[in-house]
């Protein structure tokens, strides 16, 4: 009897679990912090719940930011073990507020303005901020979930790809080129499209 209990519990919990990242998806995220609230109350150790409650929260505040973390949590599991992408994306929330303040330190002059105007950095910005970084892995991990880069020329964006693919952030690399291959490709997409494989 007790075991049917548990069972009935995880099924329970399962069954919530959904409706809340369901009501996440709907953007409703003050009802979903609740649910997720309600999970944990059950179960403190739930790390998928906790993924859930802190995206609930930092959406809240900033919607856009927790939506491509929410998103990339969606590729992670497509892609990994489910084990491994609640670690990697609880790693990434509870460093968020640590990033953010970054972001706002790094850019208080006229460049954080055009930033702010353009809803993102320029390439060259960015360029900028890694060279106050130890090295493109650093200051890409701190800025990639707290705004998006805005590139000028084709040039730029080929830059930062190779620097994706040479820091072996492969899979972001990929998804990058899968979205221009809609629009967009030459030789040098190409290029870097079969490195990218070759590491894979």
């Amino acid at each position: 009897m007790q075991k049917l209990s548990a069972t009935n519990s995880r099924y329970a919990i399962n069954k919530a679990m959904k409706n809340a990242f369901l009501l996440f998806a709907q953007k409703d995220y003050q009802r979903a912090f609740s649910e997720f609230e309600k999970i944990l109350a059950l179960n403190p150790q739930n790390k998928e719940a906790k993924i859930g409650l802190l995206l609930s929260d930092s959406a809240l505040e900033l919607p856009e930011h927790a939506m491509h973390i929410f998103d990339y949590y969606q590729i992670l599991l497509a892609k990994t073990t489910k084990q491994k992408a609640i670690a990697q994306v609880l790693e990434i929330l509870e460093s968020l507020d640590k990033a953010t303040f970054f972001l706002s330190s790094m850019f208080k002059d006229a460049e954080q303005n055009k930033m702010e105007e353009m809803e993102g950095i320029l390439y060259e910005d960015f360029l900028r901020a890694l060279q106050k970084r130890e090295n493109f892995k650093e200051a890409f991990e701190d800025l990639m979930f707290s705004t998006r880069i805005i590139f000028t020329n084709k040039q730029e964006f080929y830059s930062f790809l190779r620097q994706l693919l040479e820091n072996d952030f492969i899979d972001i690399g990929l998804e990058y080129i899968e979205n221009l291959r809609d629009v967009y490709y030459d030789a040098e997409l190409d290029k870097l499209l079969k490195k990218a494989l070759k590491k894979c």
